[in-house]
């Protein structure tokens, strides 16, 4: 039996206690206990409006809300086949990327490209060993990052062009290959107005096949000649 001289003691030794998790799982608790408009009785049957818990309720409903929408704003979108079209003007057999995951406007994205052995770049580089060239490599990077613009701008169904200025810092590390998925990881350098500067790594099984840095200037309809 541990004596009453120890447990003090004990009490002090113990590990500090995580506030930031203890106030997250306090404000779901909250959630899950307090429903608005209406309060709990503590074993009564009856409404205790003047009860701690709906001054808990008033005093955490707030901070849920501000919480949830900080965490639905920093989760990550995503863009499938018919989204990317709506969003830059590259179809078949030029439009490079598959879908856009991990979105998060004005930071960054990752293309998913899956490499057939049916790619048509394919039947003249090379003849009997096809690789897929690197300057697709690059417009697939372009492309993701003008995905990921077009997002941030929130100009969907705007027609917009998209045209490369300048490609650097180009590297290629590795073959592409047939049957490869790749995933074009781009991240804004600088974005305003309409040029926009991004740089892209291009990763197979999560190695770096090859990487690049692009301008690309954002062209709306009534700016074209």
């Amino acid at each position: 039996m541990v004596s009453a001289d120890v447990r003090p003691e004990a009490r002090r030794a113990r590990a500090p206690r995580n506030t930031r998790h203890d106030e997250w799982h306090t404000v779901r608790l909250m959630r899950k206990e307090i429903r608005i408009g209406k309060v709990r009785g503590e074993g009564t049957g009856t409404l205790e409006c003047t009860s701690r818990r709906w001054y808990l309720k008033r005093d955490y409903r707030a901070g849920y809300r501000n919480m949830s929408d900080n965490l639905d704003a920093a989760m990550p979108l995503r863009a499938g086949m018919d989204d990317i079209k709506r969003m830059i003007p590259h179809r078949h057999p030029f439009l490079m990327i598959d879908s856009v995951e991990n979105i998060v406007p004005g930071e960054s994205a990752v293309g998913i490209k899956s490499v057939t052995g049916d790619e048509p770049f394919f039947e003249g580089h090379f003849p009997g060993n096809p690789i897929m060239p690197g300057v697709l490599i690059v417009e697939a990077i372009a492309q993701t990052a003008a995905v990921l613009v077009v997002k941030t701008l929130d100009m969907q169904d705007k027609n917009i062009l998209v045209y490369l200025l300048t490609a650097d810092k180009c590297k290629f590390r590795n073959l592409v290959k047939p049957s490869t998925r790749l995933e074009l990881h781009v991240k804004v350098i600088r974005g305003r107005g309409r040029v926009w500067r991004v740089g892209g790594v291009c990763k197979v099984d999560g190695k770096a096949v090859a990487e690049a840095e692009v301008n690309a200037m954002m062209v709306v309809p009534e700016d074209r000649n």
